[in-house]
């Protein structure tokens, strides 16, 4: 289970058994809000009012890429199948990134 916050955390948690949550890493690498999270195998991709969007291994719970917008409005939505990235921004523009096998 993944959680994204308006103070900038990402929080990852384990289901534990009797639907008790464990905190288990907490990302803290944006400077905004967060806006939207995306999960593809075993990758987290986030954007955040800092106009970034940032792919997570969740595996080694480490960031392995940061894309900088070019959007003059925040990222609002994404879509990923483990290959690509897809953002989708306020002001109507739609960028496809290719993810890089780490």
């Amino acid at each position: 289970l993944v959680s994204a916050s308006c103070d900038s955390t990402i929080q990852v948690f384990s289901l534990l058994e009797s639907s008790l949550l464990s905190n288990v890493h907490v990302f803290r690498e944006h400077h905004d809000s967060l806006t939207s999270l995306a999960n593809a195998q075993n990758l987290l991709i986030s954007s955040c009012a800092d106009r970034t969007c940032r792919i997570w291994n969740l595996d080694r719970m480490e960031c392995q890429g940061i894309h900088a917008s070019d959007n003059r409005d925040l990222v609002s939505g994404i879509v990923s199948d483990g290959r690509r990235v897809v953002t989708a921004s306020w002001d109507g523009d739609v960028t496809v990134l290719a993810i890089q096998a780490q």
